[in-house]
């Protein structure tokens, strides 16, 4: 009998190779869901999207017959998308909308082929995608801001910019179409107004006769914008306006100067600059003061009157006053005497 275990042994293992040989190869049939994407060769000027009125999303219901290790190797290749391109047969690369049968075309994967599996159907059954040849059209640069805010033309770096679009769309371009630079208020808000500026990367806008189109391809995805913005100003009329004297101090004690009393404050002083200075005068944050400045000379020659200002600085506020002439008296203090009793009336010797 122990003799005899060698061949039970070589038998049973070779009907075990037998059953597992017969059961890879009996026939099953199953439904796996694949998903399916429609997109353009690599580095080629085709573009291609689906094309539906449904709203499908990419899944695909596949029957499949075959040996039950094919059916095995079919679906670990369905667990990654099935890519369908332009040029493969089923699906021509012509511009246009094309209907494509889906058990055809996945009947043709090599990954497929090879299992020894038949897709024996689909659903959906067709799908409808769109395919297309890239054409180049060279487009300017319009930037666009309300005018107001400008002084000057702003200066677009590139002025011009090569974009690909699909040729069924080449007839919307006419000789106004532009890629549009838009800035708005938050773009502009940093800039500083009066001088130069650049703004570095505003990206691009389609206009509106291309806005919708797929696959459209642009040559630089922004611009660098030199611009001025316009300094903004705004003007307040100030009621009243108090006017104060300066003379250098060693002058205090030489005279005594007095503003007539209906001189004591100018009226209606209109204040006009930017704006932001403005609105720190409405807020009482910035005071606004006249000033009447004398001279050694003016004192000694005792000028009855002057024209008032506001600021002997640089400044970018402007002020105007109907009448700025201020009338002054002026009087020279008495000299003390030495026990500071005043000038002596003694008649002299």
């Amino acid at each position: 009998m122990l003799k005899q275990w060698p061949t039970i042994l070589v038998v049973s293992l070779v009907t075990v190779v037998i059953w597992l040989f017969a059961e890879g190869e009996n026939i099953r049939r199953d439904s796996i869901v694949a998903t399916v994407q429609v997109v353009p060769p690599a580095n080629s000027n085709i573009v291609a999207w689906v094309q539906s009125d449904s709203p499908w999303d990419g899944r695909v219901t596949v029957n499949l017959s075959g040996p039950t290790i094919g059916i095995d190797n079919a679906r670990a290749r369905l667990r990654q998308p099935i890519l369908l391109t332009p040029g493969v047969e089923g699906f021509s690369s012509a511009p246009g909308d094309h209907t494509l049968d889906l058990r055809t075309l996945l009947r043709s994967v090599p990954e497929l082929r090879v299992t020894g599996v038949s897709v024996e159907a689909t659903e959906p059954r067709t799908i409808v995608a769109h395919a297309d040849v890239l054409e180049s059209v060279e487009l300017p640069v319009r930037v666009e801001i309300a005018a107001a805010e400008l002084d000057g033309v702003p200066e677009p770096n590139p002025a011009r910019v090569q974009i690909q679009l699909p040729s069924l769309a080449r007839s919307r371009v006419t000789a106004d179409t532009a890629l549009i630079v838009r800035l708005g208020p938050e773009t502009l808000a940093g800039l500083a107004r009066g001088r130069r500026e650049t703004i570095q990367a505003a990206p691009f806008e389609l206009p509106p006769e291309l806005m919708g189109i797929r696959g459209i391809r642009l040559g630089a995805p922004s611009a660098r914008v030199s611009l001025t913005l316009r300094e903004r100003t705004a003007s307040e009329v100030l009621a009243s306006v108090p006017v104060q004297i300066r003379i250098a101090p060693v002058n205090l004690a030489r005279y005594r100067v007095s503003i007539a009393e209906a001189d004591q404050f100018l009226r209606d002083v209109r204040v006009t600059g930017p704006s932001e200075e403005i609105a720190r005068i409405r807020r009482g944050e910035m005071r606004v003061i006249a000033m009447v400045t004398l001279s050694a000379q003016e004192l000694a020659s005792g000028i009855t009157s002057k024209a008032a200002t506001f600021t002997d600085l640089p400044t970018s506020l402007q002020f105007q006053v109907e009448d700025p002439i201020i009338t002054l008296e002026i009087k020279p203090i008495p000299e003390s005497t030495p026990n500071g009793s005043g000038p002596s009336d003694a008649p002299s010797n």
